[in-house]
Formats: C-alpha cells, structure tokens, sequence
C-alpha cells in the first residue's frame, strides 16, 4: 500500500521501487564459518574468525547432500519362481485427457523380439514360465468416440496376442521336444565314442569310487557339460564363478561325457528347506553356530559363518552336512555322551558331494570352497585330525580357483582370512615359513591414524599379516654362520633392518589402531578380585581381542629375534616380560571362548618365557579350563611347557574328559601331516572309530625353517594338485552364485 506524498501526490511506481531497494545478498564466506553459523570477513588465505579461533579455513563449493554415504544397493539372485509383469499405463493416462488417447498410434499387437534370457528359459524349461503379455485397459473420460475407439482397438489386440500365444506355445513345444532328442542323440553319441576309446586305452579312467552311491545333490541339470549355459542350483538358477581358465580345462573330457550321462539319469533335485525338522540337525547346527562359529568369525565383520551361511545352507546340502558334521564333532569334543559316528556320517556326506560337484565343470565354486573350507575346520577339530586333513590343501586351491585374496568382499574374505589365520597359527607353532606370501595377499598396509570406529576388522587383517611377516622372519634364521666375517656381518645387518621395519610396522599399527581397540580397563593383579598373577585386561570386541593377542604374541617373538641382541640385553628382556603378561592377563581373564583358537597359540608362547612357579601353575589352570570349554587337544602343550620350565618328574595333567581315542589338532599337534599332503584319494569308504594306536612315523617333528608342507601342492595349475582323478576345471563363466549376494 502507498502513502500520499505532503502534496497529495501519489509516487509513480519506478519511484517506490527505487526508495525500497531489494537487500542485497549476504556472501556466504569460507564453510567453517559457514558451519560455525558466523559472519565471514573472507579474508584469503584465513579468514579472521578462522585465525583467531585456530581452525582449519575451508573453502570450496559446498552443495547439499555432501555427506550422504551413496552405497550399492542390494541385489539378490532372481530365481526360477520370479515373475516379472510390465505394465505400460501410458495409454490410460493419456485416455484421461480430451484428445490424449488420439495421439497414439494403433497398437502393435506383434510380439516383441525375446530377450537372450527370455530365449533361454524357453530352452530349458518352459513350464511355470510368466508370458509376458501386455493388457491395455484403456477406459476414456474425455468423448465417447474416443471410449469406443480404444475399446475397439484393445479387443482387437487382445484377439491377435491370444492367437500368437497359442501359435508361439505350439511351436515352443515342438522346439522343446526336438532339443530333447537332439540331447539323448548327443548323449547316445558320446556313450559310445567313450567306449570306443575306453578299448583303445587312452582317455583317463573315471574315479574309482568304492563307496556306496553318492546322494543326488540339488541344482545341477546338465544337457551337455561342455557348454557354459546356466543351470538350475537349488532355488537360484545361476551357477557361479569367479575364476579364471585354468590348464587344466580340456582334461577327462571322457570322463565327464561318462558323468554327464549318469547324472542325466538319475539326478534328482531336492527342494529347498525352509527350516531344520529334526532335533538332531537342530541340536548340531545350534552347537556350530554358538560354538564352532564364533572363532571361525573372529576377524569377519559380517559373520558368515554363524549368521549368514546357515540359512542359506538350508538350500545346500552339500553345505549343510559339513556344518552338521562340524556341531556333532565339537559335542564329541567336550560331551563323552556323544559318538563320533553321526560327525563322521556328515563329514563323509559333505565330503561325497563335494567330490562329485568337483567334477561338474558348471558347478558353483563357491558353494564348493565353502564347504572346503568347513570340512578343513572340522578335521582339525577331528580325533586322527594328521591322518586325515584330505581338505586342508584342497581348500587353499579352491580359494585360489575363485580368486579370493585380501581385497575380496563377502564370503569370499571370510573363507580367506579364516584359512591363512589358520595357516599363521600353525606356522607359528612349527617355526614353519607361511606358504602364502604375505605380500601377496594384496592387503591395505595404510597406517593412517584411525578415526572411524566399527573398522576393527581391517587393522585386524594388518596385525595378521605382520604376524605372517614375523613367522617368516623367525623361520629363516640361519642356522650356520658364513665362512667369510664379512659376509656374516652383511646378513646380520640385512636382518637388522628386516627386524626394525617389523617393529616399527608394529609401533605404527598401535599408535594408529581406534581407541575401541585399546584396553577399556587395566587392573593391576593386587588390585583384582580373582587373585590371579596377572593383570586383568578388559578388551570388549571379539576382533579387538584377536588382534591384541597377535599384536603381544608378535613383540615377545620381536624380542626373542633379534640378530644382534640376545634376552640379556635389557630391553629385550623388558618387551619380552611386559607383553607376556599382557597375554596372559587376556587370557586368564577372558569370558569370550570365541578367541581360544588364538588364545592357545598366544599363551604357548607367552608361557615360555614366564619364571615364576606360581604364574607356571597358573598357566597350567588357564590350558585346562580351555580345554574344558571348547576340546581344543592341548596335552601336549603340557609336556613342552614343563621341559621348557625345567620341571623334572611331575605328574601328568589330569586325563582329557572326553576323548575315547587319541587326538590331534593341526593348530596344536605337535606333528605335521604325514600323507602327501592335499592328496583325497577317491577310493574312499565310510570312516569307521579311528584305533588309538599310532605309527612310529608320527612321531618325528619336522625340521623348522622349511615352507609349510601342507600347502605345496594347494594348487590346481601343479601336476600333483589336490583331488586327484575327481577335480575338473570349471567353465570360465561369469556368473555370480547365490552367496555372492549374501555380502
């Protein structure tokens, strides 16, 4: 509203908008004042507010949404029972308008061009298949001419795709029934072309498998395995990959032209569960997962193998027998209750399916390493675990067949990280050289201060590889001088700076690690209520106190290696006694029974060093209430520990409350595998009770110093790989299997 002005006058408008000038915009300055909600003088290169309040000047363009976290979203395999309905709603919308619906042309009523995937449904089963018809409802508001064009044009349509539907399912089936013939003719063909050159003698001859017929395992519907084509897995019809051509790819033809038919015989598919129904399934699978699967998740984020993999093993029968067998060996371990006959039933269950999925070149390698790698975690929980690691060098080269290494996400890092940990401890107790090289691994060594909490799995991955490095360190040192002084003092001094970039890695990781993976508490032992000689030491995650466990283990072997200081030297005897303690305060401490895999290792080595017959005794209580709770064999630790502190005819421990036989474990027997190693023989018979008598030869303890010799030949591209006469190489697809989405 205007005022007359003193005359009477009113202002024209230019005038009022010139007296009321629109305010000008307030510049925004640099963004931590911005953030500060302060005005900005934007002085260059610091603003004023920004010096004098010693903050860090920010400039730049800031646009909304900066700090959304923009991820992947979740994908999840289609399978055979997706449907998927288009619906095209254009027309209808447009009815709605006066002369919307003219502007469309008539509709086509052709059948569009089938996809490659439509194709190839088609092919493979056509039954239950979703047509993809579409439906125009047009219902017109605008005119009546109109109304009754559409509808006139959609009767019209829906006519012509009904004839074409019924035309297309005629020809479909006929095609389907030629593609049958085609098959059994092909089938027909190879059968006698393989027992053409069976009488000649040349092809290899099929795995002898003197066992009982192994069960139909879920999934695999092959026409002709030569072909990269995808078939059907449990409920997901994709089969997957991720591997590279192998050599061996053109080897056995024969014999999988042999395996092709029987399977097309008498394959039969198994549906998928929807939960256990069986007390014991249930019991067993409760057991692995509170139990057994808690130390196999200790450096895994996402816990696969308690939480994730079960579920989907209940469409894996393959899967399912090797957590099975898992859960009634654990309960064989510490319940005298329990027969190890049902652990051995699903151990050689899993072991047959897996065997005969080795050799479908379509088969899902990474269900099959998976279940590698579970059946490897249960010969080492097994009685007679060193006459029968038939898994241990097949797990590594199936990993190494699906290209998994550090970098890998999902169950593929969890099968990684849970097989080289297990090589780490073993190599740390035999002085043995890490098969794997750690460098290539291809892990992330950046030490970057930590700043972003719920990473404690990355840094625990870092302190595993260092402890790689140090095993390797400590297993090359030599056991002979050179002739030449001054060759000997030019390897001493190579080593010297080998030992310092190890422990300035190891200083560098603790400096850096989050706050959440240094102690929450530290009680001197006068000031704690359990009146142990050690230090109580209060570390809250699982992964934190795995980590912490290595990280002492590695600086009580740092002090011990030394090329030119011994344990008289002061300091190395301070770091030897201080992170000695610190293990076993964790230890003695500790209520999660989740990290006993690598309690065990730790403590060996921390106890070693230990002078006192109390804190000696203490130690001795720690080992046998491990033993109690989880069935780790630890007997023998007993023996080294005493000749170690010089205890001359002491009793024996008291007798492990379980085992009905003698038992070793590759984390913790003093003796290494005495059958080539990595070779699974197919002659294979249901395991019986294994006898408590041993050969003499498994007594002898290998030299130290040596490469691990269990994984040698943990490798499909050497002539002697792991399952021999049963392994065929995998078509090179790309295909991703149904655990891939499980990440």
């Amino acid at each position: 509203m205007t005022t007359p002005t003193g005359n009477g006058d009113v202002p024209a408008p230019d005038a009022a908008a010139a007296v009321v000038s629109k305010p000008k915009r307030v510049r925004t300055g640099c963004l931590t004042c911005r953030e500060r909600h302060l005005k900005c003088d934007e002085g260059a290169p610091i603003c004023q507010n920004c010096r004098k309040s010693n903050r860090q000047c920010k400039r730049g363009l800031r646009l909304n949404f900066i700090d959304t976290n923009c991820q992947g979203p979740p994908q999840k395999a289609p399978t055979l029972e997706w449907k998927v309905d288009f619906m095209d709603e254009s027309r209808d919308i447009a009815s709605e308008y006066v002369g919307g619906l003219e502007k469309y042309g008539a509709k086509d009523a052709r059948p569009s061009r089938p996809s490659i995937v439509q194709a190839h449904l088609q092919t493979t089963d056509m039954t239950g298949m979703p047509m993809f018809e579409y439906n125009p409802a047009a219902v017109a508001h605008a005119h009546a001419q109109a109304q009754a064009q559409a509808h006139a044009q959609a009767q019209h349509a829906h006519a012509q795709a009904q004839a074409q539907a019924q035309a297309q399912a005629q020809a479909q089936a006929h095609a389907h029934a030629q593609a049958q013939a085609h098959a059994q003719a092909q089938a027909h063909a190879q059968a006698q072309a393989h027992a053409q050159a069976q009488t000649q003698g040349n092809p290899p001859s099929d795995p002898n498998m003197s066992y009982q017929a192994l069960p139909p395992i879920q999934g695999m519907l092959p026409e002709s395995y030569p072909s990269t084509d995808d078939h059907k897995y449990g409920a997901y019809n994709t089969s997957n990959h991720a591997t590279q051509d192998s050599p061996f790819s053109n080897q056995q033809r024969n014999s999988i032209s042999a395996y092709s038919q029987q399977q097309d015989q008498d394959d039969t598919t198994e549906g998928r569960r929807e939960f256990l129904t069986t007390q014991e399934e249930t019991l067993f699978m409760q057991v692995f997962v509170e139990e057994v699967g808690l130390w196999m998740d200790s450096m895994d984020p996402m816990k696969h193998f308690s939480r994730l993999l079960p579920f989907h093993s209940l469409g894996e029968p393959m899967l399912l027998n090797a957590f099975l067998a898992c859960g009634a060996r654990h309960l064989v371990l510490v319940n005298s209750a329990y027969s190890e006959e049902k652990a051995l039933h699903y151990y050689d269950t899993a072991t047959r399916y897996l065997l005969k999925n080795l050799q479908n070149p379509n088969r899902d390698t990474i269900v099959c390493a998976t279940t590698a790698v579970i059946l490897n975690v249960y010969e080492i929980m097994s009685e007679r675990a060193l006459q029968r690691m038939n898994h241990i060098a097949g797990a590594r080269a199936l990993i190494k067949e699906c290209g998994w290494n550090a970098r890998s996400q999902g169950i593929g890092a969890a099968c990684f990280w849970l097989n080289v940990g297990l090589e780490v401890l073993s190599c740390l107790h035999f002085n043995w050289q890490v098969a794997w090289d750690p460098d290539d691994w291809g892990i992330d060594m950046d030490f970057n201060r930590e700043i972003h909490n719920g990473r404690e799995e990355i840094w625990t991955h870092r302190m595993l590889y260092i402890v790689a490095k140090v095993a390797n360190f400590r297993a090359t040192i030599p056991r002979h001088q050179e002739p030449d002084q001054r060759d000997e003092e030019m390897r001493r001094q190579n080593r010297y700076a080998e030992w310092q970039k190890l422990k300035s890695w190891t200083d560098a990781w603790n400096d850096n690690i989050p706050r959440t993976m240094h102690p929450m508490a530290y009680l001197y032992p006068q000031h704690t209520s359990s009146k142990s000689c050690f230090p109580e030491v209060w570390l809250i995650k699982r992964t934190t106190i795995v980590a912490r466990l290595f990280y002492h283990t590695v600086m009580v072997l740092l002090s011990q290696i030394h090329p030119y200081f011994g344990l008289d030297n002061p300091e190395m005897h301070d770091m030897q006694h201080r992170h000695s303690q610190m293990i076993c305060g964790i230890t003695a401490h500790v209520k999660d029974r989740g990290v006993a895999s690598v309690a065990i290792r730790s403590l060996a080595h921390a106890a070693e060093c230990l002078t006192d017959r109390r804190e000696q005794e203490e130690v001795l209580q720690i080992f046998q209430k491990i033993n109690k709770e989880t069935g780790w064999r630890i007997a023998f630790v007993f023996k080294e520990l005493k000749e170690k502190w010089g205890w001359q005819d002491e009793p024996q421990p008291p007798p492990q409350p379980i085992a009905p036989v003698h038992s070793t474990s590759l984390l913790t027997s003093p003796v290494p595998l005495q059958q080539p190693y990595g070779q699974y023989s197919t002659n294979i018979t249901p395991v019986a009770a294994p006898a408590p008598t041993q050969t003499p030869a498994a007594s002898r303890r290998p030299p130290a110093g040596m490469v691990n010799p269990m994984f040698a030949n943990a490798d499909f591209t050497m002539p002697s790989h792991p399952y021999q006469n049963v392994y065929v190489a995998p078509n090179p697809v790309t295909n991703q299997s149904a655990l891939y989405y499980q990440a």
